[in-house]
C-alpha cells in the first residue's frame, strides 16, 4: 500500500461519511470473463437487430454490418465524452444506427430497444472476493456507499449486473452512470451529482478506482480524496504522467482490505459513526 503525502487542512478535520466506487476492474472483475469483452456486446447487439428486422422495419443490411456500425458509434461516442463532449448512451448508439440504415425515427422505441438488447452479466465476470469482506464492514459502520461508473449503459441495466453478482444491496443511497448524467468521470458534473445524491461534501468522501486518469483525477479535481487499486500484474507508480500533468493518488492498494487502515489514519472515528 502506497500512501501520498497531499495534505488537505479541511480533510483533517472532516468525518468520513461516504465512499464512492468505480465498478468495472474495482469491483467487477473483468480479467475473469470467459469471453472479450467486445464479444458479449455483440450478442446484444445481434437481439436488437433480430427485433428491428422482424418487428419494426425491413432491414436490407447483414447482422454484421449493423454490428460494425453499432461498435463505431460506441467508439465515436466513446472518444468524445473523453474530451469532455457528452457520454455514450447505448441507446442513442441503437437509434443512431437504425436510423443510419434507413429506419424512420418514428418507428424507433427507445426505451424498448434497451430493453431488448437485455444487457446482464458477462459469462465469468464476478466481484473480487474482497467486496464482500469489506463492502459489510463499511455498512456496518453506517458509512454510506455509491457507485459511479463510466458506462455507455443507463444504470438500470447495469443494476441487472449488480443483482446477479450480488452487490446491488450494498450501494442503497446512490448509482450513477455516465450515460444518464450525461458526463463521464473525469470531468466534475459526474462527481458532484454523486455528491448531491448523498447530501455530503467532497472532504467527507473517498473514492476508489482503478483508472489514474477518470478515477484519481477526478475525484481529487473535487476535493475527495482518490484510492487508486491496483491489480496483481500491475505494479504501483506513486505518479503517473498523463498530457504533461502529473497524477498521484492519495494512497495505491492492491486489495480493498487495504482501504481500511486508510480510512483509520484519515477518519479516525469512523468506525464507530463519530
Amino acid at each position: 500500500m502506497i500512501i501520498s503525502r497531499r495534505i488537505k487542512a479541511a480533510e483533517s478535520q472532516a468525518q468520513l461519511r461516504a465512499v464512492l466506487f468505480d465498478v468495472d476492474d474495482t469491483l467487477l472483475d473483468w480479467g475473469a470473463r470467459i469471453v472479450p469483452a467486445g464479444y458479449h456486446r455483440l450478442t446484444h447487439l445481434s437481439r436488437v437487430y433480430h427485433y428491428v428486422r422482424n418487428e419494426v422495419h425491413p432491414l436490407t443490411i447483414s447482422e454484421e454490418q449493423f454490428n460494425q456500425a453499432a461498435m463505431g458509434y460506441f467508439e465515436l461516442y466513446w472518444k468524445q465524452g473523453k474530451q469532455g463532449n457528452g457520454a455514450p448512451h447505448v441507446g442513442r448508439v441503437l437509434t443512431e444506427t437504425l436510423v443510419s440504415f434507413g429506419v424512420p425515427h418514428e418507428r424507433i422505441d427507445h426505451r424498448k430497444l434497451m430493453i431488448v438488447y437485455d444487457w446482464d452479466l458477462a459469462d465469468g465476470v464476478m466481484p473480487f472476493p474482497d467486496v464482500f469482506e469489506v463492502l459489510p464492514t463499511l455498512r456496518a459502520a453506517g458509512i454510506k456507499t455509491g457507485l459511479i461508473t463510466n458506462s455507455a449503459n443507463a444504470m438500470w441495466m447495469r443494476d441487472v449486473e449488480l443483482s446477479a453478482a450480488g452487490l446491488l444491496e450494498f450501494f442503497p443511497d446512490c448509482r450513477l452512470s455516465a450515460a444518464d448524467v450525461g458526463w463521464m468521470k473525469p470531468y466534475p458534473a459526474i462527481f458532484k451529482r454523486a455528491l448531491d445524491c448523498l447530501g455530503i461534501t467532497p472532504e467527507e468522501a473517498v473514492f476508489v478506482g482503478d483508472e489514474p486518469l477518470a478515477d484519481v483525477v477526478g475525484a481529487q479535481g473535487v476535493g475527495m480524496r482518490a484510492v487508486l487499486r491496483v491489480h496483481p500484474e500491475s505494479e504501483p507508480e506513486f505518479q503517473m504522467s498523463f498530457e504533461g500533468f502529473s497524477v498521484t493518488p492519495d494512497a495505491t492498494i492492491r486489495t480493498l482490505h487495504e482501504l481500511l487502515p486508510l480510512l483509520d489514519n484519515w477518519y479516525p472515528t469512523w468506525r464507530n459513526g463519530g
